[in-house]
């Protein structure tokens, strides 16, 4: 279909897009993240950031979008520190990730692993991951 990435900013969600979303066992602090396409290469929005996060833009995503014969790849890696969940075995969280669609009108719909990111904002509805 269409590659659409017409919005920037805090917009990109409308894009094709990746957004990402996890939080401790607990459901707080949720940080929220957007991955897409941009006029001028890869973005990264954050939506929520955990609180012991330093000052805004000091925890660079490195992001990859590429589109090539039709598929759109999505490359990046997201650091546990600073989200308040333990990077060690046994750990619990929550994660949703959601895939944007945009034909040209806006995003007409999308598809997601783990609900409570594309309708409402609710980490009681995400995945349970358990770290190993």
């Amino acid at each position: 279909q269409e590659h659409c990435i017409p919005f920037d900013d805090d917009r990109i969600w409308k894009n094709d897009s990746i957004q990402v979303a996890l939080a401790p066992e607990n459901g707080k602090p949720v940080t929220e993240l957007t991955v897409s396409g941009s006029a001028n290469g890869p973005a990264v929005v954050w939506r929520h950031r955990a609180p012991d996060t330093a000052q805004k833009g000091s925890w660079p995503i490195q992001a990859e979008v590429v589109r090539d014969s039709g598929v759109t790849r999505y490359r990046f890696a997201v650091p546990l520190a600073g989200t308040g969940i333990p990077a060690r075995p046994g750990t619990r969280f929550r994660l949703s990730l959601l895939v944007n669609d945009n034909d040209g009108a806006g995003r007409k719909g999308f598809l997601h692993w783990g609900d409570g990111l594309g309708v409402n904002k609710n980490p009681e509805e995400f995945n349970q991951i358990v770290l190993q």
